[in-house]
């Protein structure tokens, strides 16, 4: 065996020593089989390192999701797995994915999400290419998890091996391969990878997966002291793969800033160098985001405001201690999925190993590099702990004072920068105390390393993840009613899916488990759907509550098919198979009272039944998509609420003509009276749910006011409750039965109070008379144990003039549009404005041709004035190219344009972002080509832009960069 001697670094005052250390690969016969294994990898090269990495994880990948694996059907049926299970989905997928406006859930724009239309347009071209959502889901999986792996091993290598320039760079290459492999193994079966995959957004687990690279392309870059474009390119290249997520492309780019800081001069140059690349390369989602940034943060803001950040942070953070050791989650999947009698050791090890490993590297001499990967790791872990933090209030302070921390409303982003810092912390203890024993010990101690990591990560080999992400197929009912619908030829219509859900709670059976989370099928529906729960659109949404509390509520009106009608649904598909788990019917879900209802309805037919759902037909003529409105209702009601009047507790509804039904609860009106005359007509339903009606007056709040009504079935009763104590003062036995119709009538002056009842509202029966001065003023209220009906409601003075009356005929928008007074197709409904109120052409014409979900070309004709309506959510991107026009909201949540004089002309309707994305899209392909020519050719082009670059960025900072080489050349392993 050779000798050798290298100097070694000078440690603390002690002047710098020589050891001796013995070159690998010199002359091994007659050596021990352990030795002869060392020398022989010390020659592998780093292509077959890393071959043995991937592979190696690749392996313990299908070991880890076993069960998954060979379970038949597509992973999802979690959170926000989206994988559809056939390619007529993933057409749907393909399409969308080239526009910047979603047609789904009443339409609504990607915003900040744009950047994840290339991988879903690549996902949705491989599943329609006949892939399917099987192989496709299960490949991800093991993908993801492998190449986490081998781009966290590379990017440790990088860290941990010596400069080649450093005349330590031959010293023990398989121990810092072996380190690189063990700090890879924690990262590609992190605790915080198992909660990504099963919270199943792909754009994130992938991003993850590829950040090693995209960090370690920087670290070459930056190294790279003639400027060499190709690092910088590759650079830009993966991070704009990266910027599939933009909360990965914040982190990511926050490390290599972090980086740059012990060379600043030449990180920030090489920084600047792939901004200039990588801004081109994005330019499809850059260019429209910064278009409509001002509009996108402000529907950020509205669908989260602060008071849900600072909830978020407080309920969905881990603890310091779980930060520690990489777990913790919005919920974490991951420590829930530890056996308890195994609990115990699984934090001894954790802590232990973490523990070892930072007391180890902080007690060796200061390491640029260490101290780096530390600071990362405990800033990481003062933002994501939340108000667990030691720095609590600052964190809560940045959260809602620095809006690009909307991306982390979610604040389980924040702890990948922690589980990269853990992994690189992990591999280089391991490579630096492999070095500090011989061949025989550095075997054991490599297999204890493996060992402890094993129970580190150990839920990750459960083989199904921890029982949480399911396996699904499509049973052949949905297909068959997904062929009728495929085969309508008209265009143009929606399909409703009942529940409204978009995320169900899916019920057990031959073709799924039960579980809770999005259903790709809805998302990526053939036509357009609607959800009341996963509708972006605030008005939309709301719009889409009412409608589906209508449907599946008790006793809709006959006509309700209307509503239906308004957006345009053909054909509605009633689920056996789900549970709503969010929105109006959670827990009051019975799909035989749905399927009466739908039978019930004006218009609406059953074409075909199957074990897990039914198809309908809704034959009530349609609104078209966009047409002329030659007749406005100038009004302004709510599209949900009650008009003038207050839900202080339970479920209130005006979707009855000319009546309010309330469940387990109390309305107020706004306004307070003193003396009055209050007359209201009231019902108990016809079930064994309906119990209270009572008329409320001079009540203060709801555990404070006077009652008179119908208690349980057939007594009439006058009390009053004060502090939440109910005292009776009158009861007596009526013989009311349900659904019959009751009066009640309260004089009040003073202190002095009748109660009278009727059957009519016309003529009266006193029934009680009573003195008590409890209360002087105070709301008029209604109030409902189990379900009640009421209706007219009027006040007078004691003069007999009205002050308050309330026949609930124009309560909220719903009930509007289901009147006589608005018309399908013709009417529209607009803010009242008198400005606005005038005279429209009642022979206007708006026909709109085939288009695509971001266009849409309409001849118009009009020889005075109408309303344009677009029956999508409103969005101020929308532009209609005609002259004089005004862009308002109609109908509650609907595009619409004033058109105020007369015009014949073929106009577009077009969505104003898509026209920048497509823009975007030139650019972005011209970069691609152009990085792509310049990493694989050679000549006169990359030495112009090589020497371009250096004379741009490096004239300043040579002399710099010289100092830095020679500087960092004394950096040992470890560092």
């Amino acid at each position: 065996m050779s000798i050798a001697y290298q100097r070694r670094d000078k440690i603390g005052h002690q002047p710098a020593t020589w050891r001796k250390v013995y070159i690998l690969g010199a002359n091994w016969e007659g050596s021990d089989p352990i030795v002869k294994l060392a020398a022989s990898t010390a020659n592998w090269s780093t292509s077959r390192w890393s071959i043995l990495a991937w592979s190696t994880f690749l392996v313990l990948a299908v070991a880890s999701l076993r069960q998954i694996l060979v379970t038949p059907g597509t992973v999802g049926h979690h959170w926000d797995w989206s994988f559809p299970p056939s390619s007529l989905f993933y057409s749907v997928m393909l399409n969308q994915s080239s526009h910047v406006w979603s047609s789904q859930f009443l339409g609504y724009p990607y915003g900040y999400g744009i950047s994840v239309l290339p991988v879903m347009g690549l996902i949705g071209f491989l599943g329609s290419s006949g892939l399917g959502g099987e192989v496709l889901s299960k490949a991800l999986l093991l993908a993801v998890v492998s190449i986490s792996g081998l781009s966290s091993y590379r990017l440790l290598l990088e860290i941990t091996q010596p400069r080649q320039d450093n005349q330590l760079a031959s010293l023990h290459p398989v121990l810092t391969q072996l380190g690189s492999i063990v700090g890879g193994y924690f990262y590609a079966f992190s605790p915080f990878l198992f909660n990504e995959l099963i919270g199943g957004a792909y754009t994130q687990f992938i991003a993850y997966s590829l950040a090693p690279l995209a960090i370690l392309s920087f670290i070459r870059a930056r190294a790279d002291a003639r400027g060499n474009w190709r690092n910088h390119v590759a650079a830009a290249l993966l991070l704009s793969v990266v910027a599939m997520s933009l909360q990965y492309l914040v982190l990511v780019a926050a490390i290599m800033i972090a980086i740059s800081v012990p060379a600043l001069g030449r990180g920030l140059g090489s920084l600047a160098k792939i901004l200039l690349l990588w801004l081109p390369l994005n330019s499809y989602w850059v260019f429209p985001l910064s278009y409509s940034l001002d509009l996108t943060l402000a529907a950020a803001r509205a669908q989260t405001p602060s008071a849900s950040i600072l909830q978020n942070l407080q309920i969905h953070v881990p603890t310091v201690i779980q930060a520690f050791v990489g777990t913790g989650y919005f919920t974490d999947f991951f420590t829930a999925t530890i056996p308890e009698w195994f609990y115990s050791t699984w934090v001894f090890v954790s802590i232990g190993l973490v523990s070892s490993c930072l007391v180890y590297l902080l007690a060796r001499p200061s390491r640029p590099r260490v101290a780096l990967w530390m600071t990362v790791l405990v800033i990481s872990i003062i933002f994501e702990t939340g108000s667990n933090s030691p720095f609590g209030g600052l964190v809560e302070w940045v959260f809602v004072n620095f809006p690009p921390m909307l991306l982390f409303k979610s604040p389980q982003h924040l702890i990948f920068p922690a589980t990269l810092a853990l992994a690189i912390l992990l591999g280089l203890f391991s490579a630096n105390i492999l070095r500090r024993h011989t061949e025989r010990l550095r075997i054991g101690v490599f297999v204890i390393l493996v060992i402890a990591v094993s129970v580190w990560v150990s839920p990750f080999f459960s083989g199904n993840l921890g029982g949480n992400v399911d396996v699904y197929r499509l049973p052949s009912s949905y297909v068959n009613m997904n062929s009728i619908i495929s085969h309508d030829g008209e265009s143009g219509f929606r399909v409703l899916y009942m529940p409204m859900s978009g995320s169900p709670y899916y019920l057990n059976d031959d073709f799924q488990a039960e579980n809770q989370g999005g259903d790709p099928t809805i998302s990526y529906s053939q036509r357009p759907t609607i959800v009341s729960d996963l509708t972006p659109n605030p008005l939309s949404k709301e719009f889409a509550t009412a409608m589906e509390g209508m449907l599946g509520g008790t006793t809709p009106p006959s006509n309700a098919a209307k509503l239906l009608s308004l957006v345009n649904v053909k054909y509605i598909i009633l689920r056996n198979d789900v549970l709503p788990n969010f929105g109006p019917l959670v827990g009051d879900w019975n799909v035989t009272r749905v399927h009466g209802n739908l039978m019930r309805l004006d218009g609406v037919r059953l074409i075909a039944t199957y074990p897990e759902a039914s198809l309908w037909e809704n034959d009530v003529p349609r609104a078209p998509l966009i047409y002329a409105a030659t007749d406005a209702i100038y009004d302004d009601p709510p599209i949900y609420g009650i008009r003038d009047w207050q839900s202080m507790s339970g479920q209130w509804t005006a979707f009855q003509r000319y009546s309010i039904v309330g469940t387990n609860g109390v309305l107020r009106t706004n306004g307070v009276f003193v003396d009055t005359n209050l007359t209201v007509k009231t019902q108990l339903f016809p079930t064994a749910k309906s119990f209270d009606s009572w008329v409320l007056w001079r009540g203060h709040d709801i555990n404070n006011y006077y009652y008179a009504g119908q208690t349980g079935v057939g007594y009439f009763t006058v009390g009053k409750v004060v502090g939440g104590q109910r005292t009776e003062l009158y009861s007596w036995w009526m013989s009311y039965t349900t659904n019959q119709t009751l009066w009640i009538r309260v004089i009040s002056q003073g202190s002095s109070f009748q109660i009278l009842s009727g059957a009519d509202g016309e003529q009266w029966i006193q029934l009680y008379n009573f003195e008590d001065g409890t209360f002087s003023t105070g709301f008029v209220g209604l109030k409902s144990v189990g379900m009640a009906r009421f209706s007219n409601v009027t006040a007078g003075d004691p003069y007999n003039n009205v002050i308050f009356s309330d026949d609930f005929s124009r309560s909220n928008l719903v009930q509007l549009i289901l009147s006589n007074r608005f018309v399908l197709g013709r009417t529209v409904v607009v803010p009242s404005n008198p400005g606005d109120q005038v005279v429209l052409d009642p022979y206007a014409t708006a026909n709109a041709s085939q288009g695509d979900a971001t266009r849409h070309p309409i001849q118009i004709a009009s020889k005075g004035p109408f309303y344009l309506v677009d029956g999508e959510s409103f969005d101020a991107g929308w532009i209609l190219d005609a002259p004089g026009t005004i862009h308002i909201i109609a109908d509650g949540w609907m595009n619409s344009w004033v058109i105020n004089a007369g015009m014949s002309l073929q106009a577009s309707l077009f969505y104003g972002p898509q026209r920048i994305f497509q823009y975007g899209i030139v650019v972005s392909v011209l970069a691609l080509a152009a990085t792509v020519t310049l990493l694989i050719g050679d000549g006169f082009i990359s030495r112009r832009i090589s020497g371009l670059f250096r004379g741009l960025f490096l004239r300043h900072s040579n002399s710099i960069s010289c100092h830095r080489t020679m500087t960092e050349a004394q950096i040992p392993p470890d560092g």
